[in-house]
């Protein structure tokens, strides 16, 4: 699987999470351990998810070369 497709991926589950995050805290207090471990999951993804655009191509690109 490439970076795009891991990142692609990432931001689905990203987006998933934030919604489930959002609608959790609407009913509950923001340290309820089931917040707390839905905003830890959301904080691992969104580390991989920067951490896989940091070792992108995208950013090993010399735009000086390019244009």
């Amino acid at each position: 699987m490439t970076d795009f497709m891991d990142n692609e991926y990432l931001l689905r589950e990203i987006e998933n999470l934030r919604h489930q995050l959002y609608v959790l805290s609407a009913d509950k207090e923001l340290a309820d351990p089931e917040v707390v471990q839905l905003s830890q999951e959301l904080d691992i993804l969104l580390n991989m998810y920067y951490r896989n655009y940091l070792n992108s191509d995208y950013l090993r690109l010399d735009y000086r070369k390019v244009v």
